[in-house]
């Protein structure tokens, strides 16, 4: 630690801000405390570093106050990067509290809802989100002379990219500029290598937890949506942390939805029957919705309710398992559930899902029950599951819509990966996905091939534009659209776009997705009206709803700066504009009626619960969705009526003639309307033959070539040229399906009429196939009949199966004993006589011969008719002649006459 500077560089307003930084640590025993030294000795060399520590070690807290006891700090700030605003404010009040002066003196905050700044500010805190801005407006970013990122662990999408550019501005603009990681879980060996840093690790200070595993666990179930179990086992554990632990009990539960539901049952089993714990427990939610009063309420209630021997019981969302300190805290209720976004590529959106949370966000949580003495931890799920849990979370970059992120480094100057160095790449097909999304919204345009892959990208003016609100893109290209339209009011778009930046601030009893409901709340608020009644029956978030108005104020304010308002510009609130907003932020995510849900422009389907008024309506702009991946719910939509959809969308409609074979094998025409793959409008034509042909065709490649008219004649032909070409592979063609099908075009369809295709039809089609002098070749070679010495031609039965695929006969041709044999039936005594057995394909090929018995049996199947004569005859003339004693069984058959007579008929002949 250097001596209190007195340079020239040291303005006299801040020796009292050191003085204060230096009672500060020389008064604090903390584990990091140790550490600041080789932090400051590190810095001094090396403009990158790791800083590993575990939770209670004080890296949040001290560790940004050290580094403005630094020389090469000078006048620049430091900014302390937190991924939360709770944790924000909480940090910023802590290190203000810790100098002895009131917040945005020394110490700054800067969130997008609270800002306490001021000339004076050594040290500032802020989110993550902050930080980007910052530094698309200034690359340099010169006032800043170190930046420190707290919880990096958590891998934000803001946190990873607030790293890459922080980087970029370091090794291309500042040299000077220190970057410092810090983390309590993550291994650092990875992002030491990626910015080249040192690792400096410190010890914690925590006390050992006795863990407990207390069931099987609560599992989301179809929707995301933890079971109805998770309340009663939430409420048991609770009552077993009153009465085997003492302290305050922090439950960590998914959602909102979740804390809501246990604070009303605790509350209501404290004070049934009269209860004389209800005076002694305090049930207090924490999440990042409710107001900072009502936060800190749960966050530093706690140490004034030690001394009333009130035991506090804090539900809280994941927002208290890092950065946060709540005294008093000795049990510890996980869940092992938490809510997070993920994108969901069927519908093209991020969604609000219920998983399992980690094993290391588990010990987090855990840890937070041994920050001041030992303490316990419940855990709701099986020991034996717990190790089936992740080791880490996935980082967000890997499971969020990147759209935000194009755009930012679209800003910063590139949209090459490898120009940034990124901890986990994004995935390749939603980062191409994204680049689509901002060329649709305009922000992006591309020179060069039209291959997504070598199209070279650049910013557009509106994307410059859209960059400067800090919102999704789709939000911001909504606001442009609105500053040049008129007829929109531009307050309307700018409250709707808080409340799709913000969350939903209404919850109703029935299921409800309609936007306008939440657009007339603003409203309402902002012209500071009485609530409407059916608001009433609602829960309204009202501390959604002031930052909803905040965000408001501050849109409209950049909206106004970045495109002054026409002076007549002063169109009032509508409601039914709603829907042409979400359009502008959602072009494919517009949706039609279809059946009790809604199909959306891409063809994926969206659920519309019962009883929601969006139900009934024939077009919708979706704008939230819940699920999973195999389902999803819509949350948030507007109407759109169809004329506005052809005026917004008129470049994107097109037209389609589909033809097709309707009932009844009839062929019809249809011309269709179409946004993607909704429908708009349909009307029915004539088709022309060649269309109805076509159509013919499509049938027939879908249905397969079995529901051909095939007659016997065609068949056997099509068997004959099957096997003909498995023999002579070069000189006949192949009569596989594969081969029929993908060629009908070329043998059958010369050969169709408006009705398809005749038996005759198809006889010639097969014939036109082989060609007219190859036929004969076939009849030569592969002839329908074979004459018996008795003068009758026997049919011969051509294999129809194949022994193996046409991809293994493409491979290589098989030889000709891998084939299945033709096959003549025929009585016995009609083959006396004949010498060997009959042959095909210029005696290539053996016939086989199933001799049956006067009674039609079968007696034999033989490819070697000679070795039959010799050695299997006999066997069966001696078994066959007493039962067939009318037909004749000679000794020699080789010198016998072939007959299909009996004994005495051939007497009577001769």
């Amino acid at each position: 630690m250097s001596d209190l500077p007195t340079t020239e560089n040291t303005p006299r307003q801040h020796l009292t801000v050191l003085q204060q930084v230096k009672r500060v640590l020389s008064g604090t025993n903390l584990p990091i405390s140790s550490l600041i030294p080789d932090v400051s000795a590190s810095l001094e060399q090396k403009n990158s570093l790791i800083v590993q520590a575990p939770p209670g070690a004080g890296k949040s807290t001290l560790l940004p106050l050290a580094l403005l006891d630094n020389q090469w700090i000078g006048n620049k700030k430091v900014w302390l990067l937190e991924p939360r605003r709770l944790a924000a404010r909480q940090v910023a009040e802590r290190l203000a509290s810790e100098l002895g002066e009131p917040l945005g003196k020394s110490i700054g905050l800067i969130t997008r809802q609270d800002t306490h700044t001021s000339a004076d500010n050594r040290l500032v805190v802020m989110t993550e989100g902050v930080l980007t801005r910052r530094l698309l407006a200034d690359q340099s970013i010169e006032e800043c002379g170190a930046i420190l990122f707290d919880e990096f662990h958590e891998r934000n999408l803001n946190s990873d990219l607030g790293l890459a550019l922080a980087y970029e501005c370091q090794q291309l603009l500042r040299e000077d500029l220190r970057i410092i990681v810090m983390s309590a879980t993550l291994s650092g060996e990875s992002i030491a290598k990626a910015i080249d840093a040192p690792i400096l690790t410190s010890e914690g200070r925590s006390f050992p937890v006795d863990l407990h595993y207390l069931g099987s666990g609560a599992k989301p179930d179809a929707f995301g949506k933890p079971q109805d179990a998770l309340t009663q086992q939430v409420v048991s554990a609770v009552n077993k942390g009153i009465h085997e632990t003492s302290g305050h009990i922090l439950v960590f539960l998914p959602g909102v939805r979740e804390i809501q539901r246990c604070l009303n049952t605790l509350r209501a089993n404290f004070s049934a029957n009269g209860d004389t714990r209800s005076s002694a427990f305090e049930v207090l939610p924490l999440h990042g919705q409710l107001s900072p009063a009502e936060q800190r309420l749960a966050v530093k209630g706690a140490q004034a309710s030690a001394q009333s021997k009130i035991r506090r019981i804090i539900l809280s969302t994941s927002v208290a398992e890092t950065s946060l300190t709540i005294e008093g805290i000795r049990l510890v209720i996980d869940s092992g559930l938490e809510r997070t976004s993920r994108f969901n590529p069927r519908t093209g959106m991020d969604e609000l899902v219920t998983i399992s949370s980690s094993q290391a966000s588990a010990t987090q949580r855990a840890g937070r029950a041994g920050r001041l003495e030992a303490g316990v931890c419940y855990r709701l799920w099986s020991e034996d599951s717990h190790y089936t849990k992740p080791a880490f979370s996935e980082p967000d970059i890997t499971q969020l819509d990147l759209a935000g992120l194009a755009l930012t480094l679209a800003c910063w100057g590139s949209l090459e990966l490898d120009d940034y160095v990124f901890l986990t790449p994004p995935n390749h097909g939603r980062w191409q996905a994204s680049l689509e999304l901002l060329y649709q919204l305009e922000a992006l345009s591309y020179s060069g091939n039209d291959q997504s892959a070598t199209r070279k990208w650049s910013l557009t003016e509106k994307g410059q534009q859209m960059a400067m609100f800090g919102l999704h893109p789709r939000l911001a290209n909504m606001l442009i659209h609105s500053a040049r339209d008129r007829n929109i009011s531009r307050q309307q778009a700018c409250a709707l776009a808080a409340v799709l930046s913000e969350g939903d601030p209404l919850k109703f009893d029935e299921p409800n997705s309609d936007l306008r409901d939440r657009v007339e709340l603003i409203a309402t608020c902002i012209e500071n009206k009485t609530l409407p009644k059916r608001f009433r029956q609602a829960n309204v978030q009202f501390r959604k709803t002031e930052n909803i108005l905040a965000l408001t104020q501050q849109l409209l304010h950049k909206l106004n700066a970045l495109i002054p308002p026409h002076r007549e510009h002063t169109k009032a609130w509508n409601s039914h504009d709603c829907g042409k907003l979400l359009a502008y932020s959602y072009p494919d995510r517009v949706a039609q009626q279809r059946g009790t849900g809604f199909k959306l422009r891409s063809g994926q389907g969206i659920e519309c619960l019962p009883s929601d008024p969006m139900q009934p309506q024939p077009y919708l702009v979706v704008a939230d969705t819940s699920g999973h991946r195999h389902r999803s719910i819509m949350r948030l939509a507007a109407p759109i009526d169809l004329p506005t959809l052809q005026s917004i969308f008129s470049r994107q409609i097109t037209t389609r003639l589909n033809v097709a074979m309707g009932d009844r094998q009839h062929v019809k025409g249809t011309e269709s309307v179409c946004l993607g793959e909704i429908v708009l409008d349909e009307r029915s034509f004539t088709p022309s033959r060649e269309d109805i042909e076509q159509a013919w065709l499509d049938r027939i490649r879908q249905s397969g070539l079995q529901h051909l008219p095939w007659s016997e004649e065609s068949q056997q032909l099509r068997a004959r040229l099957w096997f003909a070409h498995y023999c002579q592979p070069e000189s006949f063609p192949d009569a596989g399906d594969t081969a029929l099908l993908s060629h009908l075009h070329e043998w059958l369809q010369p050969f169709m009429n408006q009705e398809g295709i005749t038996k005759k039809g198809l006889l010639d089609a097969l014939h036109s196939y082989i060609g007219w002098d190859k036929t004969a070749t076939l009849d030569q070679q592969f002839p329908t009949r074979f004459v018996l010495p008795s003068e009758r031609e026997a049919m011969i039965q051509y294999p129809t199966q194949l022994p193996f695929s046409d991809e293994q006969k493409g491979a290589q041709t098989p030889a000709l004993n891998q084939l299945p044999t033709p096959l003549i039936q025929a009585k016995l005594q009609e083959c006396f006589g004949l010498a060997t057995s009959p042959m095909l394909a210029d005696g290539k090929i053996v016939i086989g011969l199933e001799l049956l018995s006067p009674g039609q049996k079968p007696l034999a199947l033989t490819h070697d008719l000679p070795h039959f004569w010799q050695n299997v005859y006999p066997m069966v003339r001696k078994e066959m002649r007493g039962r067939y004693a009318k037909h004749p069984w000679p000794e020699d058959p080789m010198t016998a006459q072939a007959t299909r007579l009996t004994k005495r008929q051939l007497n009577h002949q001769s």
